[in-house]
């Protein structure tokens, strides 16, 4: 279900990665230089059990007791990935930057995203897509978005995909769901 990889171990402030559906801990490799100053701890998630929530947040909390201490300094989480960060306690996490949070969207192009999933990933045929999609749809729905005070969503100024109702700590970037270049620029900025 998850595995996980650390980087720069020596560094004092740790941070954990959260990678979105069809794609795995390299989908962070392009942000690896921005983030040399910290211990990153990288996840590899297979979503195919999603609808089992409380496991997945659960394995991510064992992981964060077991390389960690039992709290991480912040978590970067991008599409839906931000639903397992949003779900993690406050005291496991100082801070969560949420970028493109799929728990707070509206799809507005499936089939477009389907195909770019297909193209960017090599995700499954269409119709298998789908029915993840739809899957997950029921379990964002079961899941809900209540406000998190340590939690900062950074939404796209272009998505295509996704129309999204961020809370009150929401900040906008130049980027859309797949280009996330100025949103990791801002977050490293703040970390400084």
């Amino acid at each position: 279900m998850i595995t996980h990889q650390v980087l720069n171990r020596a560094r004092p402030r740790t941070l954990l990665l959260v990678h979105g559906l069809y794609t795995t801990a390299g989908y962070w490799l392009p942000y690896l230089a921005a983030l040399r100053q910290f211990r990153l701890l990288l996840l590899n998630i297979d979503y195919a059990g999603i609808d089992a929530l409380p496991d997945y947040v659960a394995a991510v909390e064992a992981i964060i007791a077991d390389t960690a201490g039992g709290q991480v300094d912040g978590i970067i989480a991008h599409s839906l990935g931000c639903l397992i960060a949003h779900q993690l306690p406050a005291s496991r996490r100082r801070i969560s930057y949420e970028i493109c949070p799929v728990y707070c969207a509206r799809p507005l192009r499936v089939e477009q995203f389907i195909a770019e999933l297909g193209e960017r990933s090599g995700a499954p045929a269409a119709d298998s897509l789908q029915h993840r999609l739809t899957a997950i749809g029921r379990t964002l729905s079961a899941a809900g978005s209540a406000p998190d005070a340590t939690a900062i969503q950074y939404l796209p100024d272009a998505d295509h995909y996704f129309s999204y109702r961020g809370q009150a700590t929401a900040r906008h970037f130049a980027g859309d769901h797949f280009d996330i270049t100025t949103a990791i620029s801002a977050i490293v900025a703040e970390l400084a």
